[in-house]
């Protein structure tokens, strides 16, 4: 299946978008939310920190880790999402060197800095690119907010929408980046691969109808062509495309679903430089495999980082 020679007209492929610069004890809760979202979530700490330094294992740029760490911290601070910190976050990191953010963030984060209002510096940055900010800069960094046991799951695919408006208007950008929590939320869980597939497609699908938004279609149908492995690695697309990065991570997640090292290895020759497919299928395998599965030697570039994380999942472990 060649999902994304399919999409509407309005739908086309950005390829400039999002382009790069410069046992555990157990974390238990129950989530509530509408009853297709209601599940007793009894997370082992090895699987909330496998989606983590899975995502770190698999981000040899930087940007996504630090704007995940900056997530996470928020999180378990507040012990609820809350946009304006995040934000706040991401800027203080912004004002002391950020690198690798991506340009659409970076352009946010200028316009807000010389005084635009965040809401309105996303939409400024939207228009002036033409509508070229569905990237996949928020799928990678909402790892924090599907793995941690914080933000309940009736509210999971809405915060991360809103995460991801704050620096990339078009609605795909947060749609995958809903998607991506949705599925890891159910994978730390310990949700079979298939049956987390099938969940995260039928609420985006419910989410989206009930909005009447069209353009969620696309996720949806990638989540299904997941589900019946027709995901083709060959016919993935490389580019920073929210969509079609989420796809090639997906097939990549399914075809070497024996290892997580096997997995990230091969899409990290997929992707190149860029390394876009490579942070999410780190997520991915990571939350459905666990710390236990991630080789030391994949995490050895950021010894400072897995170290914070560490500390981070055990403090909400200890709660």
């Amino acid at each position: 299946m060649h999902f994304y020679e399919q999409r509407s007209p309005g739908l086309r492929k950005q390829s400039a978008v999002g382009a790069y610069l410069a046992g555990s004890p157990p974390l238990a809760s129950w989530h509530r939310g509408p009853a297709r979202l209601q599940w007793p979530v009894r997370m082992t700490s090895d699987r909330v920190l496998g989606a983590i330094l899975g995502l770190v294992a698999g981000d040899r740029n930087g940007g996504p880790q630090r704007f995940a760490l900056r997530l996470a911290r928020s999180l378990v601070a507040l012990r609820r999402f809350d946009p304006g910190d995040v934000l706040g976050r991401y800027l203080e990191w912004w004002r002391s060197g950020a690198f690798d953010t991506g340009p659409t963030a970076a352009h946010v984060f200028q316009l807000i800095e010389q005084g635009v209002t965040p809401e309105r510096a996303a939409r400024l940055v939207h228009e002036a690119s033409g509508g070229q900010t569905a990237g996949v800069g928020p799928a990678h960094r909402v790892t924090p907010l599907g793995a941690l046991p914080i933000v309940p799951a009736g509210e999971l695919l809405q915060a991360a929408r809103r995460e991801a408006r704050l620096t990339h208007w078009h609605p795909l950008a947060g749609w995958v980046a809903g998607a991506v929590a949705l599925l890891i939320r159910r994978l730390v869980a310990g949700q079979e691969l298939e049956a987390a597939l099938e969940a995260s497609e039928r609420d985006v699908a419910r989410a989206a109808a009930s909005e009447a938004d069209r353009r969620a279609a696309v996720v949806v149908e990638i989540l299904g062509a997941a589900l019946r492995r027709e995901l083709a690695v060959e016919r993935a697309g490389a580019g920073g495309y929210a969509p079609e990065t989420f796809a090639a991570a997906l097939a990549f997640v399914i075809r070497y679903d024996a290892s997580f090292e096997v997995a990230l290895e091969r899409s990290i020759a997929f992707a190149g430089g860029a390394n876009y497919a490579p942070v999410l299928v780190g997520a991915i395998a990571g939350a459905r495999a666990g710390a236990s599965a991630i080789p030391q030697r994949m995490l050895r570039h950021e010894r400072d980082i897995v170290r914070e994380f560490r500390r981070l999942v055990a403090e909400e472990s200890a709660r």
